[in-house]
This record gives structure tokens, C-alpha cells and sequence, in this order.
């Protein structure tokens, strides 16, 4: 009921703004929307994208089939994650160092902002059998011709797989909220800019520390006593909460209409902020992770780490029709505290630190033959840290200053490079797990990743083709073994991959098909499976008003050892004990489509009574048979 009063009083908010703007000489609707992201209208390039109404999107809706990447998880969609292949990105300097909920992360340069002439909303509702649960409203709306406003807002929930008591609020395993707040508006003469936005993202996770396997004669058997609440966990009681919240302003000015000369301002803000509890008994935190003994009690294992960056970014930018350029100029102000068992308090200087990082750097591309093809080149170097608070001395023998180097040739189809990276070696720079200051390992060399990468797409008509090929090496690379201890590989990683994308159309059938495959030189410090498959096949077909799909998709991941979760750390080690996946998840669907609706319904893992169940994190397996539906609603004014 509570949703379906949530529904009419969207439509009731569209039909409120539905006279602003109304001009008869226009089409309205999917013809008067666009949208676009952040660097679709920085410096100068005023790019709008089409609405995408395909309707075959919808049912894969969990992050392991959306991104680019592919992620092991804990068996529940919404919960902690890792990605499987490393991807080098033009990153540098300090971070959170959290990125356990990465996947679920909305960060302002993939928010979506929309260009309408009208009111424009889209609901997506989603409703799992095993307690999967996801909402998301777009509601967009222009207050003028040159003053557009939108909200977004999400919330998704899952339940625990094993140990459930029958409460729904005690069995929840996962839940995440998302609120983004943007504006945008253009001068009349189209030479000043500005836009805006504010995101928010709320995780939750009760941790149940995954199943005991010790209780099983075979692994196997587990899968045939999902149902009942006393099945043997390691944890039933650990809690996780992570709070991001980000501001970001940019706004741009060109001297003349040809864009040649401009000058641009961004201003950002970032806060993260981590509570972790951890039920008694499990390993001390103590000085292996805290550098003092007073940061565990043997009664309340707990802390509370946050962090905040501002950044002010600045330089000149144009646009011509043989070169785009942008020179800039950066400072990032950095703070972090770190609490543990309310014995400390938050102004106690001697568990806080300030950083201060300066920058310049240059991203440019030469256009020739009509920009047919360009070269690009971006550059970023940090020129300054300083440091102040927690062990200032320590942590400052530890910061470099980093670097990013990313050359590229590029076309129309093909698109060529190579990606260079070099950052301080200090597990709170990395991304590869939540950490604080108080960690005092300070290794001799930095964190060196290349990337050398090919990337080719086409598209004749119905058919569509896409090839890309990476060779990551990573150099002096810092992980946690599995000890649990952070650790410096003392030789290079390297990481070939290779994913292909297919779509095909033969009369109306459809075959689509996304392969990656693997290989890596340590598959101790990174293992990686080696083929990753998702194909696809559906028939498609109208009938009056209904357009409607009927098909067959699979996932199947070849067994590799994925890193462990440590669940007082919120993240990941290595391990050599199990493997996971090896079994494939077979799942029919039908979609179907009337206008601006869009519905579909699919069985997950219908193969599960002949192929049991398989685990995506050792002793955490993935969801059993489970039956779910979804919707998905456009509303134009």
C-alpha cells in the first residue's frame, strides 16, 4: 500500500509541473529528454545522449551483470564486494581507502542529469522471493529554459541466506539508501555555465560471518539445510555502516562562442565515515592494526573511522576544432579520526591527522582529419604534501609524490593507450580495503600499475562487436596475506584479460554474449578466474501494444581461489583452502514492454536441483533458486 501511495504521489508531483514549459510546437516525451553526465558538458562539449528505452536491460539489475568489472560478493546482492580483475584508473593521491561498497557507490561524475523541455520521472521497482528488495525514482523538471532541477532516490534491501530467526528486520542482512539532489543552468548566451549536486549513500550490513563448514561431512550438504535457524556461523552478530556523502559545484566561462579561450572552478567535498563492531571472541584488532593496544576490548570490539577531503580545482580550458585542452591547478585538504571503544574522543589530537596535497596537471587531445583521430595525453603529478597530527613523521616518510601518465590514440571504432600510475606506498592510499592512519607499515618503494589496453567497438545496424585487451602489471603491489597482515609483493603481477561482447540478430532472435578471459602470473597474491561467460538468447516478438521478450541467460564463473572476507576488517584477504564458483547459474526470463512501461519476471539459478548451489566467497554461497520481478516506469509530461 505504503508503495503504491508512493507512486501516485510522483505522478501527482509531474502533474504539478506539467504546465511549466509547454510549448504545442514541440514533441514532448522521450523526443524533449535528454540526459547527460558531468563530463558530457565540462569544458565546453555540451554532449546530450538519447534516452535509452530498450527494454532488456531491466532483469540485470545486480551489480556482479551491471558493471564492467565483475565482482565476488557474499552471496547477497548489496553486500561487501570485491573486484575480481584490476582495472588501473587516473586516480592518484590520498582516498578513503574503503571501497567495500564501491560497487553500490553513486559518485557525482556518474550521476544522471536530464535536459528536458517537461517534467520527466522513472520509477524501477524490483521484488525477490529471498528478500531482495530495490526502489529508484528520477523525478527531473525544468524551473526555466536555462534552470533545470532534479532528485534522485534508491533504496535496496536482502536477507541473510542462513541463520533466519523469522523476523524480517532481524534476518536483513543488507540495506543501502541513495539520495542525490542537482541542478543546472546555462546562461542565454551560452557562455557561462554552472552545475551542481549532492549525493549521499547509506550501507548497512549485519554480518553473519558465513557458514562453518567444519559442521559438514561435504561441502555439498550445505546447501540441503538453508532453512534451518541454527545452522553453525562463525559470526551471527558483527555490524557495518558506512556513510559517503559528496558536494561537488563546477562552473566554466568562455571568452568568446568558439571556446578557444575559458576558464573553469570546481569545488568538491567528500566526507566517509565507518562504524565496525565485532562480536567478542573474534582476533584482537589491537596492535596489529591500531599501532596501540588501547583501540580493543575483549567486551566491545568496535571503532569508528572518518574521513574528509575538500578540493578546490581550477585552470583554463578550450575547445577548436584541432585541439582540446585543459590546464589545471589542484589542492586537497585531507582530515581523519579514528575512535575505538569510547576511550577515545574525537578532538584527542594524537589520533588525528591533517594532509595537505597540491597538483598540476594537463589533459589535451590533437584532432586530425576531421577528428577522425586524435591523440590524447593526460597528465597529473602532486608537487607538495604536508602533514600534520597522528604520527606525522612516519606517515610522511611514507607519501610520494604520486603521478599519472595516460597516452592514447584514438578513432571513430578502435581506441589505443597506454596508462601509467605511481602512488605513495601506504595501505591508506590503495583501494583495495578500508584502513586508517594508525596502520604505521611504511615499505620502501611506491605502488607502480600499468596498464597497456586496446579497446574496439562496432556496430552495422542490428549487429554490434566489441573486443578489449589489457595487460596490467603491478609493481611493489600491497594486499593482506593470509594472515591477515598488509604486505609489499616483492615481485611484479601481471595481468592479461581479454572481453568480448557480442550481440546478434538474426530475423527475431537474439543472441548476446559477454566473454572475459584471464590469466595471471601469482594467483596467490591475485587470482583471477580463468573465462567468466554470460550468454544470453531470447526470442522477440509484439503483439498489439505489448512488445515482449521470452529467453534464456546463464552465468558461469570457472573455479579460482577468491579472496576470503575478514569481516573485523570489512574486507579481503588472500586464501589457498577453497574455490569458489564453478557452477553455472542458469535463468530463463520473459520482458515485456507497453509504451513507457517495462516489465519483466525471472527464476535465478533453475538449475540448482541438478547443480547444487556454489559459494562466491569461501564460506559464503550464493543465492539458492530464488523467483523475481520488476518494473520499470517512464512518465513524460
Amino acid at each position: 500500500m505504503k508503495k503504491i501511495l508512493f507512486l501516485l504521489l510522483i505522478t501527482s508531483i509531474s502533474g504539478i509541473y506539467a504546465q511549466i514549459l509547454k510549448d504545442t510546437t514541440l514533441p514532448y516525451g522521450v523526443f524533449s529528454t535528454k540526459y547527460y553526465y558531468e563530463s558530457d558538458d565540462k569544458y565546453f562539449n555540451n554532449k546530450r545522449r538519447e534516452i535509452d528505452t530498450t527494454f532488456m536491460k531491466y532483469q540485470n539489475y545486480e551489480g556482479v551483470l551491471t558493471s564492467r568489472n565483475f565482482y565476488q560478493n557474499l552471496g547477497v546482492s548489496g553486500s561487501t564486494s570485491k573486484a575480481v580483475f584490476y582495472e588501473v584508473n587516473r586516480e592518484i593521491g590520498l582516498s578513503s581507502g574503503y571501497d567495500a561498497f564501491s560497487q553500490y557507490y553513486h559518485p557525482s561524475e556518474k550521476l544522471v542529469y536530464y535536459d528536458t523541455r517537461s517534467p520527466f520521472s522513472q520509477l524501477n521497482y524490483v521484488q525477490g522471493t529471498t528478500g531482495e528488495s530495490s526502489l529508484k525514482v528520477n523525478l527531473a523538471a525544468p524551473i526555466s529554459k536555462k534552470l533545470g532541477l532534479g532528485i534522485d532516490i534508491g533504496r535496496f534491501t536482502s536477507r541473510k541466506i542462513a541463520g533466519r530467526t523469522g523476523d524480517k528486520s532481524a534476518d536483513r542482512l543488507s540495506s543501502s539508501y541513495y539520495l542525490a539532489l542537482y541542478l543546472n543552468y546555462k546562461s542565454a548566451n551560452g557562455r557561462y555555465q554552472i552545475f551542481g549536486n549532492s549525493t549521499l549513500d547509506w550501507n548497512t550490513q549485519n554480518e553473519n560471518g558465513g557458514f562453518n563448514l567444519s559442521q559438514f561431512r561435504e561441502k555439498e550438504n550445505l546447501f540441503d539445510s538453508l532453512d534451518f535457524a541454527n545452522i553453525n556461523l562463525f559470526n551471527a552478530s558483527s555490524f557495518t555502516n558506512y556513510y559517503r556523502n559528496e558536494v561537488k559545484i563546477y562552473q566554466n566561462y568562455r571568452i568568446s562562442q568558439d571556446s578557444l579561450l575559458g576558464f573553469f572552478h570546481e569545488f568538491g567535498f567528500q566526507r566517509c565515515t565507518t562504524n565496525i563492531f565485532i562480536r567478542p571472541g573474534v582476533d584482537s584488532l589491537g596492535e596489529k592494526y591500531f599501532g596501540t593496544p588501547s583501540f580493543y576490548d575483549s567486551k566491545n570490539s568496535s571503532y569508528s573511522y572518518r574521513f574528509d577531503r575538500l578540493e578546490n580545482k581550477a585552470g583554463l580550458t578550450g575547445k577548436h576544432q584541432l585541439i582540446d585542452y585543459i590546464l589545471f591547478v589542484k589542492n586537497r585538504l585531507i582530515g581523519s579520526n579514528l575512535l575505538a571503544t569510547s576511550k577515545l574522543v574525537e578532538d584527542d589530537t594524537s589520533y588525528r591527522t591533517r594532509v595537505a596535497e597540491n597538483y598540476i596537471g594537463a589533459d589535451l587531445r590533437l584532432k586530425f582529419l576531421k577528428e577522425k583521430l586524435w591523440l590524447g595525453l593526460y597528465a597529473e603529478q602532486k608537487i607538495l604534501n604536508s602533514v600534520s597530527g597522528c604520527q606525522d613523521t612516519t606517515f610522511k616518510n611514507s607519501l610520494k609524490n604520486d603521478r599519472v601518465i595516460d597516452l592514447y590514440l584514438g578513432a571513430p571504432f578502435i581506441k589505443i593507450g597506454y596508462l601509467y600510475k605511481e602512488t605513495s606506498p601506504t595501505v591508506f592510499q590503495t583501494n583495495i580495503s578500508h584502513n586508517n592512519y594508525r596502520w604505521t607499515n611504511v615499505f620502501p618503494h611506491g605502488v607502480q600499475s600499468s596498464n597497456l589496453y586496446l579497446e574496439f567497438e562496432k556496430r552495422v545496424r542490428k549487429q554490434y562487436f566489441a573486443v578489449n585487451l589489457y595487460n596490467t602489471t603491478l609493481k611493489h603491489y600491497i594486499y593482506f596475506d593470509s594472515t591477515k597482515s598488509v604486505t609489499q609483493a616483492s615481485d611484479s603481477i601481471n595481468l592479461l584479460r581479454a572481453s568480448i561482447t557480442t550481440n546478434f540478430t538474426l530475423w527475431k532472435f537474439h543472441l548476446d554474449n559477454q566473454l572475459e578471459m584471464a590469466k595471471t602470473n601469482n594467483d596467490t597474491i591475485f587470482p583471477v578466474p580463468s573465462f567468466v561467460v554470460l550468454p544470453k538468447i531470447y526470442f522477440g516478438s509484439k503483439y498489439k501494444t505489448l512488445n515482449f521478450n521470452i529467453g534464456i541467460e546463464a552465468l558461469y564463473v570457472s573455479g579460482f581461489y577468491a579472496y576470503k572476507y575478514v569481516p573485523e576488517l570489512n574486507s579481503f584477504s588472500t586464501q589457498r583452502s577453497y574455490q569458489t564458483y564453478g557452477k553455472p547459474v542458469v535463468t530463463p526470463f520473459v520482458n515485456g514492454q507497453i509504451q513507457n512501461f517495462s516489465f519483466w519476471l525471472k527464476y535465478s539459478f533453475v538449475n540448482q536441483s541438478i547443480e547444487k548451489g556454489y559459494f562466491t566467497t569461501p564460506s559464503y554461497m550464493g543465492l539458492p533458486q530464488t523467483f523475481s520481478f520488476g518494473v520499470n516506469w517512464l512518465l513524460y509530461e
